[in-house]
């Protein structure tokens, strides 16, 4: 279940049916944060700003 009002990241994860992962912030916005490939065009997304500077959080925890 996501908690779009808490700050963890781990908390508000959504696996999509192409194999990315997104963070979904309290605006409701899916911020791309794993892609199987890894390659750039899998993580445009729409964007209100919630993840800028957050990039290494993000590979941090993908890789627990």
């Amino acid at each position: 279940m996501l908690n779009k009002y808490s700050e963890k990241v781990e908390d508000n994860l959504n696996m999509r049916i192409d194999g990315r992962v997104e963070w979904i912030c309290k605006h409701g916005v899916g911020h791309t944060i794993y892609a199987p490939t890894g390659e750039e065009w899998e993580f445009i997304h729409g964007c209100c700003g919630c993840c800028e500077g957050k990039r290494e959080e993000y590979k941090k925890l993908m890789r627990k």
